[in-house]
């Protein structure tokens, strides 16, 4: 009888093991799977940039230190640098 008893208490754990495991919440997949595209590859002046914001229907950009006190007007339809703004009397010195 002692194995009856024996059986019945694993089965038993078995039991509140299973209803323990359910009760952890899954992640739900994702609902679909997102890539980049590569649009341009930026022009060589455009290299070591560190800040932008779009303005009057460019990407303007700055370097990092180091650089030219400069700052680029990007056309992305163009793959082009269009303006140049040269900002005489300063330094490049992180400016981001």
């Amino acid at each position: 009888m002692g194995g009856n008893k024996k059986h019945l208490k694993n089965i038993m754990m078995t039991g509140i093991l299973l209803m323990m495991l359910s009760c952890i919440p899954r992640e739900d997949p994702p609902e679909k799977v997102m890539f980049l595209d590569e649009i341009n590859i930026l022009p060589q002046e455009l290299s070591e940039n560190s800040g932008l914001i779009s303005y009057d229907g460019l990407i303007w950009y700055i370097n990092d230190s180091g650089n030219d006190p400069e700052m680029y007007g990007y056309s992305r339809e163009q793959n082009s640098v269009q303006k140049t703004l040269v900002i005489k009397g300063v330094v490049n010195n992180d400016w981001e």
